[in-house]
């Protein structure tokens, strides 16, 4: 997809949000998100922090299931795949950032990219009480110092700062928790940790590459190791994959964009609508057309 589709939807139904540059936050209080775009999968072409401080929040990526508690965070990498369910209960904050993440805004940035990086195979991290206060205050006066109308030849420097210090909280916050997400990952079978390089792998490469060959290649492993590692650990093949995030961008743009099918088969890189609309009903039983028009409801 083109754009960050979620950022915009987010704007619309969070008023309490604010930017600077390509930096976004959304502050949330309490009152329900009616069904929209972010409840169903979106691509999300930012780096995402989540940031729970009360209630809950039901949430996909690429699509595992998580719940966001009270005094925890979820860090989402670029190119992933979200969908939320923002409940009546649910206090906390949504940080988006596009271009190099968090890294662009600190002073020292050469541990925090790895430290984002671990957040991939447990992006769900407890934050503890005293760290989400922290965190949110850092949130409040950053929010604050942006919506400030007087410009100083400071308020930039300013900003800035608090950025960092934003980014520097939640460094530290995860840097205390890497002891025993690296423990697991240590003892991850090695099956596991293939799974969750592919996945990343294909979330940023399967708009244009859909070859088993391709990935097997990237992972310096045969296309067969790599098919039975895949459908051992979650059930299905490295082919099925590749189509289901496929099918998830092409039902979006279906369902949520005024794109044509041609326009929706050039976007996704079909070499023609008609390739694409077989391609589309193989695997969801119905032409595009088909499903466009059908409501959401009735479809399984």
């Amino acid at each position: 997809m083109t754009e960050n589709n979620l950022i915009k939807e987010l704007q619309r139904l969070l008023p309490q949000s604010t930017s600077y540059g390509k930096f976004w936050i959304y502050k949330h209080c309490g009152n329900a998100v009616p069904d929209s775009t972010v409840n169903k999968p979106g691509k999300m072409d930012a780096l995402t922090i989540i940031i729970c401080s009360k209630g809950k929040m039901e949430l996909t990526c690429n699509f595992r299931k998580f719940t966001l508690e009270e005094n925890t965070a979820f860090i989402s990498q670029p190119h992933n795949t979200l969908s939320l369910t923002v409940t009546d209960n649910f206090e906390g904050y949504i940080i988006a950032s596009e271009d190099n993440g968090l890294s662009s805004y600190t002073i020292d940035p050469k541990h925090i990219p790895e430290l984002l990086e671990k957040t991939y195979d447990y992006p769900m991290v407890s934050l503890g009480k005293d760290d989400c206060i922290r965190i949110c205050k850092a949130m409040d006066s950053l929010t604050e110092y942006i919506r400030n109308e007087s410009e100083t030849p400071f308020k930039s420097s300013i900003i800035k700062s608090a950025l960092s210090t934003f980014a520097y909280l939640i460094a530290d916050s995860l840097y205390r928790h890497m002891p025993s997400i690296e423990y697991q990952i240590s003892s991850m079978k090695r099956e596991k940790e293939h799974f969750n390089r592919f996945i990343k792998l294909l979330s940023e490469n399967y708009t244009k590459e859909r070859e088993v060959g391709f990935y097997a290649d990237m992972m310096n492993l045969t296309p067969r190791y790599l098919t039975t590692t895949i459908r051992k650990v979650s059930g299905h093949t490295v082919s099925e994959w590749i189509y289901k995030f496929i099918i998830k961008d092409a039902k979006y743009l279906l369902k949520h964009t005024d794109l044509t099918v041609q326009q929706v088969a050039y976007e996704l890189n079909f070499p023609n609508q008609s390739f694409f609309g077989k391609f589309f009903k193989k695997h969801t039983g119905m032409s595009p057309g088909t499903y466009r028009n059908t409501p959401d409801d009735d479809i399984m």
